[in-house]
């Protein structure tokens, strides 16, 4: 999973590559995977994915790393 988000960033920005991207996060369960995907997210300046991102923000359990992560995303997309 994280060669295929790794290969997907870098051939494309497209928006519904995106989205299906951003819609994947609520199905993961590996904190790996959702770092790369809340990185690759921040990283395309994908505002479309705030709402994914506060979803999973507060997701019982997550991983610390994680969550830090992802509030740092939603600060990045805020701006």
């Amino acid at each position: 999973r994280l060669a295929a988000i790794d290969a997907l960033g870098k051939t494309t920005r497209s928006t519904a590559v995106l989205d299906s991207l951003a819609r994947s996060l609520a199905t993961q369960d590996s904190p790996m995977v959702q770092a790369t995907l809340v990185d690759y997210l921040a990283d395309a300046h994908d505002r479309q994915a705030v709402g994914a991102l506060r979803q999973l923000a507060q997701v019982p359990d997550l991983n610390p790393a994680v969550l830090e992560r992802t509030r740092s995303a939603l600060r990045q997309l805020s701006q």
